[in-house]
């Protein structure tokens, strides 16, 4: 019994060993444990630091950035300015060069049936030239200066009648054969009213005569440009061109065929560049180098004297051009065409102002109609549950908006037909039937909606699809998968379809 109890005593030494044994190695195993975390923190407080030294680094890369942008754009002004100084220079050299040549051509005797010289002052009288002092010499102590106007203050009374006279036969002949004289610094005071372009000085010159406003950038400084641009005049007497359809009654409608096709083709070294005083643009070839030229000068004229910043360099050309572009749509739209006749001319205004008007009421069609839908949503309604749909349902015709109404044409019967809209989903097509549906029930106590019925809009199978591109810029449920997948990869991106917009659920309850 004795021994039973001993060897009992001993396994339970030998176990208390084992255990005192676990013990020990599960303290060392804790102990390696705190120093692995230990290790762990001091690692992460590293990574804290360098987290921190990154952000600080990056706050001043972007302010080495933002510093960069603005001495690359003083840059940019100055070189702007440096171009144009430059430009105005080589414009007075050149001017000065060529008034110097047409004073020698003036000079020398020509033959009779000589061609008028494409540069230099009017011609005198035949009569009149004979002892006539060339411009720049001395009468009577005087300078006669270098312009016409100044030499007729020195003629007698009937010596300027004459070469006025002259003068309005040398006009009359250049409208005739097609040319157009062009002279720099030479003052017309003759009273001739000939059609057609006229080159003139004007004291205190500036900007283009022609007033280009309505101008459409996409910066907010555009508005300072149109601004900067109702600044600008027409012809000496013509007044502002207020609107687009000013340049129909503007000189500037009519192009200097001559002077653009010498200046385009370089045919001579004396062919002058386009000016903005006056401003006279090429219609038949607006992205011409003459119509680039006039962009440029615009350009540098906006930037100095109306003071926009550098950066709108390139939205202040395109906007110059888009106005020619549509400038040139409304001469061609009112102004003869070659060979027709006055009749013939107001059928086709006639049929053109129609046309206009027509896609104006369209237009106004599916504005009136995305209004009604909004003010359909926006209803009071009873039932919480119905208020947030519909609240919802408000949000989605909002989202499309006008442009995203169905177009329709008119029936005999007073009825429109619905034309279908191949790229909208099935999903908002049911959302506007069910608002249209909900224009028809009744109002409180049986009465009729406020405002006037519009004509009922039945959708049919066989309804024609609209013509109209899809509108860009919707969540992508909004369109038509099928339809998306026939896009390829550059007219989708193009499209930029935008993140999903819960449609909401149709079923709902009406009072009737």
């Amino acid at each position: 019994m004795l021994s039973k109890l001993v060897s009992t005593v001993e396994k339970l030494e030998g176990g208390l060993k084992e255990a005192d044994k676990r013990t020990e190695t599960m303290q060392a195993e804790l102990s390696k444990a705190g120093k692995r975390t230990e290790e762990m923190q001091a690692e992460l407080s590293k990574a804290d630091r360098r987290a921190n030294q990154l952000e600080i680094d990056l706050q001043e890369a972007k302010k080495r950035v933002l510093e960069s942008e603005k001495r690359a754009a003083a840059a940019q002004g100055d070189a702007v300015r440096r171009v144009a100084q430059m430009e105005a220079t080589l414009m007075n050299h050149k001017v000065t060069g060529t008034s110097s040549q047409a004073t020698a051509e003036k000079d020398r005797p020509q033959p009779v049936g000589q061609a008028v010289p494409l540069l230099g002052s009017l011609p005198q009288e035949e009569n009149s030239d004979v002892g006539s002092p060339a411009p720049g010499e001395a009468v009577d102590g005087e300078m006669t200066g270098s312009g016409s106007d100044v030499a007729m203050e020195e003629l007698p009374a009937s010596k300027k009648k004459a070469k006025k006279s002259s003068r309005r036969e040398w006009h009359a002949k250049n409208q005739r054969s097609g040319s157009s004289s062009r002279r720099t610094n030479v003052s017309d005071e003759s009273d001739d009213e000939t059609p057609g372009p006229r080159f003139r000085a004007r004291k205190g010159g500036g900007g283009p005569r022609l007033q280009l406003n309505q101008i459409n950038t996409t910066d907010e400084q555009g508005h300072q440009v149109e601004a900067g641009q109702d600044k600008v005049m027409t012809e000496e007497g013509g007044g502002e061109i207020e609107s687009d359809h000013g340049i129909l009654t503007a000189a500037a409608r009519k192009e200097d065929t001559h002077a653009v096709s010498a200046f385009e083709d370089d045919q001579s070294e004396s062919a002058l560049e386009p000016t903005l005083q006056p401003l006279r643009p090429s219609w038949s070839n607006l992205h011409g180098a003459w119509n680039r030229a006039l962009a440029y000068k615009f350009t540098v004229y906006m930037l100095h004297q109306v003071g926009q910043p550098a950066y709108l360099t390139a939205e202040i050309k395109d906007a110059f051009l888009d106005r020619l572009k549509r400038l040139r749509r409304l001469i061609r739209q009112h102004c003869p065409q070659e060979d027709e006749s006055p009749e013939a001319m107001k059928q086709r205004i006639d049929r053109t102002q129609a046309d206009v008007a027509k896609r104006a009421r369209v237009t106004t069609r599916r504005s009136t109609l995305n209004n009604s839908r909004l003010l359909i949503a926006e209803e009071e309604r009873d039932d919480e549950g119905e208020r947030e749909a519909w609240r919802k349902i408000g949000d989605c015709v909002q989202k499309l908006t006008a442009a995203g109404m169905s177009s329709d044409d008119s029936d005999e019967d007073g009825t429109r037909t619905v034309r279908k809209m191949p790229w909208r989903s099935p999903e908002v097509a049911r959302l506007l039937i069910t608002v249209d549906g909900d224009a028809n029930r009744k109002g409180l106590f049986g009465a009729s909606r406020p405002g006037n019925p519009g004509k009922p809009r039945k959708r049919r199978h066989n309804a024609g699809n609209s013509r109209r591109n899809a509108v860009p810029g919707l969540p992508i449920n909004f369109y038509n998968e099928a339809w998306l997948e026939t896009l390829r990869d550059s007219n989708r991106a193009e499209l930029g379809p935008q993140d999903e917009f819960e449609i909401p659920d149709l079923s709902l309850s009406h009072n009737a």
